[in-house]
């Protein structure tokens, strides 16, 4: 989920068990072991974006229990399956317009008040524009004379037979355009749950791993996710979106083109199950591979206590696959320069000091000395400043030589709940999911809220 993703891998591996028995909670296992007002012709948005995130299925992911529950307690039963808001540009402006279309009908709506503006066959790649004062959209009044609107926010939503196309990928729901400030604007994507977490699973984990692995990660997809709108729902002002579809910040989204048929399997098989830890959704964290241990989380993020099923624990199931081990080489000059760009300048590097805080091999906290400037961070972020792809994870030893550093390490992601290579171990001595994700989470049990 969160950091580790910059990897052809995910952390979390399914299992293959039925996911109507969710009343028993298990315990980890033993040494062996989620009014029409106006029609009419095509419209003419605006916004000038910079671009879309396009990730890679590079997997490495984030999110122990009980089979599923058919009659979880009543404040976590809902009705219905809830809608998820990913945003996929943020703030954008300049550069190469950001092509939207809806192969089909579609509808163009005022997303504050739902009321209809446009209706039509097809949108072809629309141009969209944030002008002053709001979103121009051009389209027929009462009067049917075409006119320019602006607006705060417009829906693009594509009719049954319709295709939401948004930087060249195909994606399900509806698309939120709106309006920041002048020259940018955010693209939000809402669709169902499920048919995220359809799209998520594959582009988190490879589609060849075992059955069991694929459904443990649906169903930390869909707890992570659940536990963000939950969060949200809670704040005033609600937040525009619920989450990102960046791997660096969230989980890997790639719309339509990141499902695979056994993605959506682990997603439908595992439907409207969840972890939950004292009778409430979390953040279920996964990384793609720990290196032997999974981190607590407190000390990776300051925005997230621990919890016990965050906590961190050995795990030996993810030794000597292919990101166990691992060295790399960044050249002083390289971590200079990526300081400067995070806007903490230190000059000429002259120290870096490296602190295991909890004693369980993972740096917490890095302080860069510099002749500038000092700066004391999370050991995660600085991992994120210098580049995931080189400093894969914190759990490492370094040395310093003239002109570099070398990092010999363990794992690759933040180490935080689910170890996606480990889940895959779990599977593959026909571990099934809940026993995986048991594991993986104490002191929860497997929920079907939906």
């Amino acid at each position: 989920m969160v950091d580790h993703r910059g990897i052809t891998l995910l952390d979390e591996v399914p299992k293959t068990g039925t996911p109507n028995a969710f009343n028993r909670v298990w315990g980890p296992p033993g040494e062996d072991g989620w009014p029409e007002r106006f029609r009419g012709g095509s419209a003419l948005l605006v916004a000038i974006l910079v671009t879309i995130s396009a990730l890679p299925i590079i997997v490495l992911s984030c999110a122990g229990v009980t089979p599923p529950q058919t009659g979880p307690k009543e404040e976590l039963t809902l009705a219905t399956q809830p809608k998820v808001r990913v945003v996929l540009a943020i703030n954008t402006r300049g550069g190469a317009a950001l092509p939207i279309k809806v192969i089909g009908g579609y509808s163009i709506l005022d997303a504050t008040t739902m009321t209809t503006l446009v209706r039509g066959p097809r949108l072809l790649q629309s141009p969209v524009q944030a002008l002053s004062g709001g979103i121009v959209v051009t389209a027929a009044d009462r009067q049917g004379v075409r006119r320019p609107m602006r607006l705060a926010r417009i829906r693009i939503a594509p009719a049954r037979s319709g295709t939401l196309y948004v930087g060249g990928r195909q994606y399900r729901g509806v698309l939120d355009v709106i309006y920041t400030q002048e020259g940018r604007m955010t693209l939000v994507n809402e669709l169902d749950l499920e048919e995220y977490v359809g799209g998520v699973v594959a582009a988190e984990m490879f589609y060849w791993w075992p059955n069991e692995a694929l459904r443990a990660q649906a169903v930390v997809a869909r707890t992570y996710t659940l536990a963000l709108i939950t969060e949200n729902e809670n704040l005033q002002p609600r937040p525009e979106w619920d989450l990102e579809a960046s791997y660096l910040t969230a989980q890997v989204y790639q719309g339509m083109g990141g499902e695979h048929a056994k993605g959506l399997e682990a997603a439908l098989a595992t439907r409207g199950v969840v972890l939950v830890h004292n009778a409430r959704v979390f953040r279920a964290y996964y990384s793609s591979c720990c290196g032997g241990h999974t981190e607590a989380c407190g000390v990776v993020w300051n925005d997230y206590k621990t919890i016990p099923p965050l906590a961190g624990k050995a795990c030996d199931y993810c030794k000597g696959t292919k990101w166990f081990d691992w060295t790399d080489i960044i050249k002083t000059s390289e971590i200079e320069k990526a300081m400067k760009r995070a806007e903490k300048d230190v000059g000429e590097l002259r120290e870096i000091e490296f602190e295991d805080t909890n004693g369980d091999g993972h740096i917490d906290r890095v302080t860069v000395k510099g002749s500038r400037q000092t700066f004391t961070m999370l050991g995660n972020d600085f991992r994120l400043i210098v580049g995931s792809t080189k400093l894969k994870s914190m759990d490492f030893k370094c040395r310093r030589y003239n002109t570099y550093y070398e990092f010999t390490g363990h794992g690759w992601g933040h180490g935080v709940g689910m170890c996606q290579y480990g889940a895959k171990g779990m599977a593959e001595v026909l571990l099934t999911y809940d026993r995986i994700l048991g594991y993986y989470y104490p002191e929860t049990e497997l929920w079907k809220v939906y």
